[in-house]
């Protein structure tokens, strides 16, 4: 048997690269093993060689998803590989659907086998566990030596041409493929006795699991945006100076509430985020560019929507699981409702950050039955979680904003997608619907 090719794609940090500074690089290449794919190549040993790490920043990749996807695909088809793998990238958003991505489309184009690994709770895998394998792994790189134990373990398998079984024995997402197989009872017994144990309360696995994330018709626009109370909500972590209530920076066991009762602009002397899932300098530069203050109150003052309500919500998105999320958005809900709010505006950053926002936007959008709109630049995964209205965001870290512009542009863009806000507040729509992208991208 012929020694395999294989292609790694990691992200800055794993490639060696640099951390959040360095989360804007382009793809490169390294013609070698790198990171996590040095113990890789020495499980697999001379049954496949690593001929390439491919590495490409978080933000580089995931805000330019199509042209970095294509970027990345070039680059590892001059080395003619027979596998390609991603990761390990644990729970991380940006990095999961960056690792996703690559394999989904790699096994896509060139016909080849593809894995990927990466936690339960990464978009990545309601994004592409049906486009490619995705072993199990756990929430951090404190279990990076049982990542690559199982990526090894199922690579190998690959490598020797074994076939692939059930996702609950080889440790992989369901891919959502049904195959036949000759059981040893009936359907109509196993189904009988699935029901038995139901009724019993007790443990059953089924056969055929159904979707994760449930899907909400959208509210009715607004009638008369110029007479509405608005309301902002954030899982970007935007907190008064100091982080006075201790937000944690991932995995959020709360949300907050603050007074922005007669703040025109969210100064960097007052306000911060406390959000540990990007890169924080643009956000603490001017905090606006994740909450958008200055530009509502503007529309407040020139008439263009009936008043800002005084209190804003924030939570931090990074890692923060969905059952919680959905609690946070029904206290919310319960909130804005009694504040006589008409409408809610949702900002969000890294991945999980917008996986926490698009749960937040339809929770509180069901809950409270108010129109909602999302603002993210990560819209494939605002779309999966079930958000209805989206309007894309300008970068990871910035969603509102643009730092390489004069500040009077920059606030100009700011105020375009605050409109497209409005637009999308005001009007009918019968399913999910992203609108205008107001902005070029670079």
């Amino acid at each position: 048997m012929s020694k395999k090719r294989i292609v790694h794609y990691l992200n800055q940090f794993f490639g060696g690269i640099g951390a959040e500074a360095k989360a804007g690089i382009p793809p490169m290449e390294f013609r070698e093993a790198k990171g996590p794919g040095v113990d890789i190549q020495e499980k697999i040993g001379a049954r496949g060689e690593i001929v390439a790490t491919v590495v490409c920043g978080d933000n580089y990749f995931t805000e330019n998803m199509e042209k970095a996807s294509n970027e990345v695909l070039e680059i590892i088809s001059k080395h003619k590989p027979d596998i390609v793998i991603a990761g390990p990238s644990f729970r991380a958003g940006r990095y999961g659907i960056a690792c996703g991505k690559v394999a989904a489309e790699a096994s896509k184009r060139f016909g080849i086998p593809t894995l990927a690994a990466m936690n339960e709770e990464s978009p990545g895998v309601d994004l592409y566990a049906r486009d490619t394998y995705i072993v199990k792994t756990g929430s951090s790189v404190a279990s990076m030596d049982d990542a690559i134990e199982g990526m090894s373990r199922f690579l190998l398998k690959i490598i020797r041409g074994e076939e692939i079984g059930s996702a609950s024995v080889e440790g992989y997402f369901a891919r959502g493929i049904r195959k036949n197989i000759f059981a040893e009872e009936r359907g109509a017994k196993r189904a009988v006795d699935m029901l038995v144990k139901k009724v019993r309360g007790e443990k059953f696995e089924t056969e055929l699991k159904m979707p994760t994330f449930t899907r909400y018709n959208p509210q009715p626009p607004i009638k008369d945006i110029h007479k509405a109370k608005l309301g902002l909500v954030t899982s970007g972590g935007i907190v008064p100076k100091g982080n006075p209530d201790r937000l944690e920076a991932s995995s959020a066991t709360k949300f907050l509430e603050y007074s922005i009762k007669g703040v025109k602009d969210l100064t960097p002397d007052k306000w911060e985020t406390a959000h540990g899932g990007y890169d924080p300098t643009y956000a603490n530069e001017d905090p606006d560019r994740v909450l958008p203050v200055d530009v509502f109150r503007d529309l407040e003052r020139e008439g263009k929507i009936g008043k800002l309500h005084d209190k804003y919500y924030v939570t931090v998105g990074n890692g923060t699981p969905i059952r919680r999320a959905e609690g946070f958005a029904k206290e919310i809900a319960k909130k804005e409702k009694e504040a006589g709010v008409d409408c809610i505006v949702v900002s969000s950053c890294c991945g999980t950050c917008t996986r926490c926002g698009a749960t937040l936007a339809k929770e509180i959008e069901r809950e409270a039955q108010l129109p909602v709109v999302h603002i993210t630049t990560l819209v494939p995964v605002s779309k999966t979680v079930g958000a209805n209205r989206i309007v894309p965001g300008v970068a990871i870290p910035h969603p509102l904003g643009n730092p390489a512009l004069p500040f009077e542009d920059e606030k100009k863009l700011r105020r375009k997608i605050a409109e497209e806000v409005l637009i999308a507040l005001s009007t009918q729509i019968e399913q999910q619907t992203v609108f205008r992208r107001v902005f070029e991208v670079a």
